[in-house]
């Protein structure tokens, strides 16, 4: 795993503590629906930051371009309420520690 610059290791954190899952979950090859929903927030969360798609594929092992279908996908899945508060809740999380 790289090294993540203090930001990117706060929206994972905000990321874990909001799923309940590990980092090991949301950046594994894993295809169950939280690991999918957490890794489309981490993608999202990181982009918004203005991280780049390229640093974002490294950090869950996909390429750029599925870091790209992620953030697509993450849109999709803003319908949903359940996700929208969780979304929500990693977006105050990481705002009250940067």
């Amino acid at each position: 795993m790289i090294k993540l610059p203090q930001t990117a290791e706060t929206v994972v954190k905000a990321v874990e503590e909001v799923t309940g899952l590990d980092r090991a979950a949301f950046t594994s090859s894993d295809r169950r629906t939280e690991c999918v929903r957490a890794r489309a927030m981490l993608c999202h969360a990181l982009s918004q930051i203005g991280y780049s798609r390229s640093f974002i594929a490294r950090m869950v092992g996909r390429s750029h371009s599925s870091v790209l279908r992620i953030i697509k996908q993450h849109h999709a899945y803003m319908d949903e309420s359940i996700f929208r508060r969780d979304m929500s809740l990693v977006k105050s999380k990481v705002e009250t520690r940067i």
